[in-house]
């Protein structure tokens, strides 16, 4: 069950409960390890900013209203899930990898259709049918609602962004960057099919309209081609003209 773990990503959205998506396949990942536990030394400056997020919470508790507050403790426990799952990741990656390209080329599918749509596409989710979704907090009933396609202003006109699998569009972004990541860990980035699977995440984050999750990919795609660079190379790119660092770059991303 544990290697098909991110198909449940969509379950979890039909379902309309998104929001509690991520904390439950952290925690499953997390606590159905059979290697013994241990939090990677790269997690270690998160771990401080947790504990620093913690004593900050804690100090402005009687200070901050209470909406604020669970807020603030949402967030936190995102963090604290980000930690779990990168601490399971290591065991895990190669199982996950087929899963992540599947998803990625399902929000693709998405993503072309987004191009081409002039209206917004937002459905009821089996969360949504249950219950009275009136009287619910606006945060909250974004959350239970299924928004496929949502409208925004852009360049003094209206775009529809992709969201599908997420309550907001930057979170559909941040999940194909997500994806490439996991998809394209095993592969070198000198290949066409990293090229490929990079083409597919940069139109998904671009179907979103989202400007940093676009950049993101990109910088992502640029880090990988470099640290897959011979050592030589690398330092050359760092003390040298942009024109033969281009050069270079070129001719190590054999396409």
């Amino acid at each position: 069950m544990r290697a098909k773990i991110l198909y449940s990503i969509p379950v979890f959205w039909f379902a309309g409960v998104a929001s509690l998506a991520y904390h439950a396949v952290s925690v499953f990942l997390f606590s159905s390890k059979s290697e013994k536990t241990k939090i990677p030394k790269l997690l270690l400056p998160l771990l401080v900013f947790v504990a620093v997020y913690v004593f900050s919470l804690a100090a402005n508790f009687y200070q901050s209203p209470v909406d604020r507050f669970v807020a603030s403790i949402y967030n936190l426990s995102l963090w604290v899930s980000g930690i779990m799952v990168a601490s399971s990741y290591f065991v895990y990656y190669n199982q996950i990898e087929k899963q992540a390209k599947v998803l990625l080329f399902s929000i693709l599918a998405a993503a072309l259709l987004c191009f081409f749509t002039n209206s917004e596409i937002v459905l009821k989710s089996l969360v949504s049918m249950a219950i009275s979704t009136d009287s619910l907090p606006p945060l909250i009933k974004d959350t239970v609602m299924l928004k496929v396609f949502t409208s925004d202003w852009f360049d003094a006109s209206v775009n529809y962004r992709n969201s599908i699998f997420s309550p907001y569009s930057t979170a559909t972004g941040a999940m194909a960057i997500i994806l490439l990541a996991i998809a394209t860990n095993n592969i070198s980035s000198r290949s066409r099919e990293f090229f490929f699977l990079f083409v597919v995440a940069f139109i998904c984050a671009a179907s979103t309209f989202s400007r940093i999750s676009v950049f993101v990919v990109v910088l992502y795609a640029v880090l990988r081609l470099y640290l897959d660079l011979p050592r030589n190379y690398r330092k050359f790119l760092l003390f040298s003209h942009p024109l033969p660092s281009a050069f270079v770059c070129r001719k190590f991303w054999r396409l």
